[in-house]
């Protein structure tokens, strides 16, 4: 079931289904969250809902790491694509590979 609530000059909405984590957002609207609210609960009802907050989350430097990490040890010339990937400005912050 969908609550919504104005909360510092937005609607938020709140949806709460037993097995499947609250989903919460905002919106400008009060149309624009009851619309959110039931397409959220319907996709929960088929069983095909998947969350966008962990994607929303993952910047750039978490994506070359991972794909450092899981992707070029089975490649060939991975250590020539590792060192450019390391060389990117995006990816800067990324610690180098511990042996």
């Amino acid at each position: 079931m969908a609550t919504f609530r104005f909360r510092a000059n937005r609607w938020q909405a709140r949806v709460r289904r037993k097995g499947t984590p609250e989903q919460t957002k905002s919106f400008l609207t009060r149309h624009d969250a009851e619309r959110w609210a039931r397409s959220v609960e319907v996709e929960i009802d088929k069983g095909s809902y998947i969350s966008a907050s962990g994607a929303q989350r993952t910047t750039l430097s978490d994506l070359i790491q991972r794909y450092i990490r899981e992707v070029l040890p089975s490649m060939k010339g991975a250590k020539d694509d590792e060192i450019r990937l390391r060389a990117h400005p995006f990816s800067t912050i990324i610690p180098t590979a511990s042996p």
